[in-house]
């Protein structure tokens, strides 16, 4: 196929699926090295700490804002929106003090599920996908993000609830 004739969308595919490849290659060379238990151990630690920390450096590049429309805005607008602007958000809720949003195709734990393999599925859930968290823990403590639905329990999209702790 001609470069010139790929769509946009088939071009967000394949970057994905070149992603996603080299995510489970450095997954299982990860496995095979150290066992399953310390790759989720490293893998989880190492996407929390940069990401905590990138949300705490946006905080204090805004002036440590408290509110939930502000971590919103720094993180599923400003810092998410720049990394990963070809994968849709759908807002179902936002107030003052919660806000739920779906993810419902182009992620890479979307693409990691669909691999089918139990082990890549575990890491993914448990210590791949946790930056989301770390991000809003370093942006705000008293801001909560739960993951509702994940496509690793076979959900149709990853859900995320935001909350301002009261």
């Amino acid at each position: 196929m001609a470069f010139e004739n790929i769509t946009k969308e088939e071009i967000i595919q394949r970057m994905l699926d070149s992603r996603v490849s080299e995510v489970i290659m450095f997954m299982k060379l990860l496995i095979s090295q150290v066992g399953k238990e310390k790759t989720k151990e490293l893998i989880r630690n190492a996407k929390w700490e940069s990401r905590y920390q990138q949300g705490k450096e946006a905080a204090e590049n805004l002036g440590n804002p408290k509110d939930l429309e502000s971590y919103i805005d720094a993180y599923w607008g400003d810092f998410m929106g720049n990394k990963i602007s070809w994968v849709p958000l759908t807002w179902v809720e936002k107030t003052k003090d919660r806000a739920i949003c779906r993810c419902t195709v182009n992620c890479t734990g979307e693409a990691l599920a669909k691999s089918g393999d139990k082990d890549i599925c575990e890491i993914g859930k448990e210590a791949y996908c946790i930056h989301d968290i770390a991000w809003a823990a370093g942006f705000n403590p008293d801001i909560k993000v739960d993951i509702t639905k994940i496509f690793y329990d076979g959900d149709d999209c990853c859900e995320f609830v935001m909350e301002k702790k009261k």
